[in-house]
């Protein structure tokens, strides 16, 4: 990450390392991709649950590329021209996942708008997991996170408010 990405918007929750949310980001090539926050609450007891930031906690970063796709004339999405994504085999079941119809979730990957691309996008994460999108995550703590990603969507300053008021 070179903190050079764009904030364009984000889905899920307004707490992204809290609750979880998908941040989509531009580079400076103008390509977008989603930055997925998923939280690991490791060695954490009972009452320690709903606070956030405590215990030996890390996250799994997903980061993934959200291409515009197109359509060919059997119906097929298609990457880059010529590439048929693996998931066109399982559009029927994903759409069904998330209660939607197939071409309807065809039109999301189609969609000139990031922000609706991304809801294809999540759509696979909801039906096969976001390690599908991204086989590798990132591990980060909470220092790792600020570091890395604390200039989207003021992260960075959230994260310091959030351990003032736990006193830290």
């Amino acid at each position: 990450m070179k903190n050079t990405e764009k904030f364009i918007g984000s889905i899920g929750d307004i707490n992204a390392l809290g609750v979880g949310a998908t941040f989509v980001v531009q580079d400076e090539n103008g390509d977008y991709s989603a930055i997925n926050f998923d939280c690991w609450r490791l060695n954490v007891g009972e009452e320690q649950w709903q606070d956030e930031y405590s215990g030996d906690m890390t996250w799994d970063i997903y980061q993934f590329d959200i291409d515009q796709l197109t359509m060919d004339a059997n119906g097929d999405l298609i990457r880059n021209g010529n590439y048929v994504p693996w998931f066109n085999s399982h559009l029927e079941s994903i759409a069904s996942c998330v209660g939607v119809e197939v071409q309807e979730l065809k039109e999301t990957f189609c969609n000139d708008d990031p922000m609706v691309r991304i809801w294809g996008y999540d759509a696979i994460a909801s039906h096969s997991g976001y390690n599908n999108l991204d086989c590798y995550p990132n591990n980060y703590d909470l220092a790792n996170i600020k570091e890395c990603y604390g200039h989207l969507n003021n992260l960075g300053k959230s994260i310091d408010l959030r351990y003032r008021r736990k006193g830290a």
